[in-house]
């Protein structure tokens, strides 16, 4: 086989759906960030794993979300559930993400492959499977994910799903927003 047929092949794990959500449950989802105003978007976790900042929420959420992990387990032929319960995130104009895997650890300042998982183990370091991205809305510039390896570019359009596999194969970046 070929790289040629290998990048091909790996490209084909990187799902886009759009209008996922309907108009209704996208409608309410954007009504409650529009209230919201205390954006935090930190990465803190506390030793029990556990993420205490603050986040806007409503039940159109857990409703989107329940209906993704069920497209996401059914497509990689097994049932999945969440690391974390999804959430909703706003980024500012100038926010971006570096590249990274999702099942990469940070140890330092070099991101690595989680050293300490054992499948044998359920009290060692979750390895994330898969990792999806609702986008809700479009009303911005920037904010492309990029797959630098594989060349894949995702211009995020409202109500599109994107999902892929979290292993290093499949790292990415998020560029800068922007403006919006």
């Amino acid at each position: 086989m070929s790289m040629l047929d290998y990048k091909e092949l790996l490209k084909a794990n990187i799902h886009v759906i759009d209008d996922f959500a309907t108009d209704d449950e996208l409608s309410s989802i954007i009504e409650v960030c529009s209230k919201f105003d205390n954006w935090d978007n930190t990465w803190l976790e506390h030793i029990d794993g556990e993420r205490y900042t603050e986040r806007p929420d409503c039940q159109e959420r857990a409703v989107v979300s329940s209906r993704a992990l069920s497209i996401v387990s059914a497509t990689v032929g097994r049932r999945l559930s969440f690391l974390y319960e999804p959430y909703l995130r706003k980024y500012p104009p100038g926010s971006y993400l570096r590249m990274h895997a999702d099942a990469e650890g940070y140890y330092g300042e070099v991101p690595e492959p989680l050293r300490n998982y054992d499948p044998q183990n359920p009290m060692c370091e979750v390895l994330n499977e898969c990792s999806s991205i609702l986008y809700l809305n479009d009303d911005y510039e920037g904010g492309e994910l990029y797959f630098e390896a594989l060349d894949v570019l995702i211009r995020p359009k409202a109500n599109q799903l994107v999902f892929f596999p979290s292993g290093s194969e499949f790292r990415h970046e998020v560029r800068p927003v922007l403006k919006g």
